[in-house]
């Protein structure tokens, strides 16, 4: 399972919840330091400071579960770019539920989607093994991004709000 992500108080609450999950990696600004302490976490969960957007893309594909968990601003303001782009790179995606995503993801269908860090930890350690239902909705998220959330298909609605 992977987290790509600055650290956050928020994200924080799910890693903690995680941090007995095998497997668990993290990249991102200030996670070293909070995972230091934790205790039954894996002493390589922490793998850097950060990735270049192709390196993230090799994570998002090497990995059985992705992790995507949302800052407080984009919780109230919508999905983040990284639930599009884990989908965008085929991969498989647990996210936190963001009221709203539904006009853009189809949960359970698309996407996994937690509400809490129990859920999330309950999940995450299903789908590591639920290879079929994994891909499935991974192909589906996958299908739906390049069809419809594409930077080119955002570009798209900007000029067409300007034009009118």
């Amino acid at each position: 399972m992977s987290l790509i992500g600055v650290y956050t108080e928020s994200r924080a609450r799910i890693v903690e919840a995680l941090c007995g999950v095998p497997g668990l990696r993290i990249w991102g600004p200030g996670w070293e330091q909070f995972l230091a302490g934790r205790e039954g976490r894996d002493p390589q969960a922490f793998r850097g400071q950060g990735l270049s957007p192709a390196d993230a893309c090799k994570v998002y594909n090497a990995s059985l579960v992705n992790l995507n968990t949302h800052h407080h601003q984009s919780r109230d303001a919508g999905v983040n770019t990284r639930a599009f782009e884990i989908l965008a790179a085929g991969a498989f995606e647990l996210t936190d539920h963001v009221p709203g995503m539904e006009a853009f993801l189809d949960p359970g269908r698309e996407v996994a989607v937690y509400r809490t860090s129990e859920e999330a930890t309950e999940l995450a350690r299903y789908y590591a093994k639920a290879d079929e239902e994994r891909r499935r909705l991974a192909g589906a998220g996958h299908k739906r991004v390049l069809a419809e959330h594409t930077y080119r298909h955002r570009m798209q609605t900007l000029l067409d709000a300007v034009v009118r």
